[in-house]
């Protein structure tokens, strides 16, 4: 049964009164009547969504920071286009609060602001898209309270930086970006991700890594921080892509997913809940890994186009139809072969399959593209009627 009741949401010194509807869970994939065409890209924040589609994003959830980009805080169950943003976008970020994309190769960011991870000079959250003053880039990505671009096998960050987290060798926090001086000097960097407080690249087929370390998300066998890049243990050659999140670290390293860092929810998928201050292989996903994303508690990878995931389950973010947890990788209910990629957020998760989005986990206003505020899906469930 669905209950209407009012919603009550603090924003900026105003009060917003809303309508929301609760399904406490759904257990069955639900899909629509859609002609939507499958997007290219999905990414997750902070109880928001942004799909890109033809070039130009679509976002829908909450928007107390800006995150829709579309000059409001007001959420919407409906899918906005940020402003300026209807044509020529490539690729999309997203970060803790905040979102950025690549537009011809520039670098635009709006949302949560508080430590300059927008990268605008400021300090001020944005609720639509601002240039960060970067071009020729190929590459951006968010982490909880900072953002790196990589542009000609150089990367440059801005946002916080008390635990190193930027690459330049220090802690000076900076509201615009600076050279990762740290990690450019190891050589050209073919990819990186960022996590909570610290951040990995590529180079030359290795990984190295930096930032905050107390539970071995560096992967170099201690639990030290580094404010200079370290290399991984074991992964000196062969990685081809990287997943983090907080204070856990994921590649996929000659066809297999290897994780190290915080395991408390059997994120890393070695059939314990031990943390790994060196990679660890992901039980039965050790060949064949196309696609692999890690969430706060939970972690999940593609292999022959189906999804398998594994930790944390107590809100149906493994999408088995489950809330039971387990620490190795379980096929994820409904879509064998057909999954062409698979991104989290904190309590999210969705797949993209040749026509269509996939979404399951916690609902947040919305965000789930269902209506829904509270509540879960323990199932994928299909994102159709939204663009």
């Amino acid at each position: 049964m669905r209950r209407y009741y009012p919603l009550l949401y603090f924003v900026s010194g105003f009060v917003l009164l809303g309508i929301g509807s609760c399904d406490a869970v759904d257990s069955r994939a639900f899909t629509p009547t859609s002609s939507d065409t499958a997007p290219s890209q999905v990414v997750l924040t902070s109880g928001a969504t942004c799909v890109l589609v033809e070039g130009a994003p679509r976002c829908w959830g909450t928007n107390a920071w800006g995150q829709l980009g579309n000059n409001s805080p007001l959420e919407s169950f409906d899918a906005v286009i940020p402003n300026g943003m209807s044509s020529g976008v490539s690729l999309l970020a997203r970060g803790n609060g905040h979102f950025c994309t690549l537009k011809s190769g520039e670098v635009f960011c709006w949302g949560f602001n508080q430590t300059g991870q927008v990268g605008d000079g400021s300090t001020t959250t944005r609720y639509a898209p601002v240039s960060v003053g970067l071009s020729g880039v190929s590459s951006v990505k968010g982490g909880d309270n900072f953002t790196c671009a990589l542009s000609s096998g150089a990367l440059k960050c801005w946002g916080r930086n008390h635990r190193g987290q930027l690459g330049t060798g220090d802690t000076t926090e900076s509201h615009v970006p600076v050279d990762a001086a740290a990690v450019n000097a190891l050589g050209e960097v073919t990819d990186f991700v960022l996590g909570g407080t610290h951040a990995c690249a590529i180079v030359s087929g290795g990984v190295w890594c930096w930032g905050y370390n107390a539970s071995g998300q560096l992967g170099d066998s201690s639990t030290t921080n580094r404010l200079v890049p370290v290399q991984v243990t074991g992964l000196t050659s062969g990685v081809t892509a990287l997943a983090a999140k907080v204070d856990s670290t994921c590649a996929i390293m000659n066809g297999g997913a290897y994780c190290w860092g915080n395991n408390a929810y059997g994120q890393l998928g070695d059939g314990t809940t031990t943390n790994r201050s060196t990679a660890v292989s992901v039980l039965d996903m050790t060949d064949g890994i196309t696609d692999l994303d890690l969430a706060t508690a939970f972690g999940c990878g593609v292999k022959a186009r189906t999804a398998y995931c594994w930790g944390d389950n107590t809100y149906g973010y493994l999408g088995d139809d489950t809330t039971t947890s387990h620490a190795q990788a379980a096929r994820i209910y409904d879509l064998d072969g057909l999954v062409e990629d698979i991104t989290l957020g904190t309590s999210t998760a969705c797949a993209i399959t040749p026509d269509s989005l996939y979404c399951w986990g916690r609902h947040s206003i919305g965000n789930l593209g269902n209506r829904k505020v509270h509540g879960y899906t323990k199932v994928p469930t299909r994102v159709g009627g939204l663009w």
